[in-house]
């Protein structure tokens, strides 16, 4: 005897893959049929009133002549119920996208100029900086990899004015647009980035402090000890420049 249980576990078992431009998704017929817009074209097509009426293709796959790219947003909204405005895509593109699928238009002021214009600016500055930003994060990301296995807790990278070996490197981070990006790129990597600059007598460097796993336990700290640790810090940053000054004077 089949019960309503497990004749709704097995719709929502029932996966189904759809095409969209050639690029594949996957998902379950639950997702689509018992989503916040059962009005919509996929919620329609796939509910189990048409199911008999609709067949996959001989690869088992439904196409769709539509963006692979824009189709990653209007799937996310039938598993979260909510339609989220990519705000680096015109928005009279998406508008059509949701028109296709016939799903509800939300309101035009989410659709936040800032963010855009922000996503478009990182954007063309990464093509035009790709080759030089991608040498200087390889660059990076190897002198962290022999920092973590000799068991350090951080490690600073330099890029010094007049240093042969990193001279491109130093004149891309030189720009603040580059230098912005570059930590950008390193924060969204999940690393604990500090920047800082150091001036000498006769050279600048600027610096990256990454931290690998004290920011795991600076969470345990009271707040008294937080202070203190702060001041600590700040202490051996004065008592490190104060030893430079008087080097110099020598």
């Amino acid at each position: 005897m089949t019960t309503n249980l497990s004749k709704n576990n097995d719709r929502k078992d029932h996966r189904i893959i759809l095409n969209v431009g050639g690029k594949r998704f996957e998902t379950y017929s639950s997702t689509l049929e018992m989503s916040a817009f059962p009005n919509s074209l996929l919620s329609t097509m796939f509910s189990e009133r048409n199911r008999e009426l609709i067949r996959p293709d001989d690869r088992g796959e439904f196409f769709f002549d539509r963006s692979p790219k824009l189709f990653e947003y209007i799937l996310n909204a039938y598993r979260t119920g909510e339609i989220d405005v990519p705000s680096h895509i015109p928005w009279k593109m998406f508008k059509k996208e949701l028109d296709y699928f016939q799903l509800p238009t939300p309101p035009k002021n989410n659709y936040k100029l800032g963010d855009r214009l922000m996503n478009i600016s990182i954007e063309k500055a990464r093509e035009q900086t790709s080759e030089v930003l991608s040498g200087i994060k390889l660059y990076i990301y190897d002198q962290l990899t022999k920092a973590a296995d000799a068991g350090k807790s951080s490690e600073i990278i330099q890029f010094k004015s007049g240093s042969v070996e990193n001279e491109e490197f130093y004149s891309f981070v030189s720009n603040l647009r580059n230098r912005e990006l570059l930590l950008l790129d390193l924060v969204n990597e999940n690393l604990d980035v500090h920047f800082t600059e150091e001036f000498g007598r006769y050279y600048h460097s600027y610096l990256f402090q990454i931290t690998f796993y004290t920011k795991f336990t600076s969470f345990e700290m009271s707040p008294t000890d937080q202070v203190l640790n702060e001041l600590r810090h700040r202490v051996n940053q004065l008592s490190t420049f104060l030893y430079k000054e008087t080097l110099k004077k020598k």
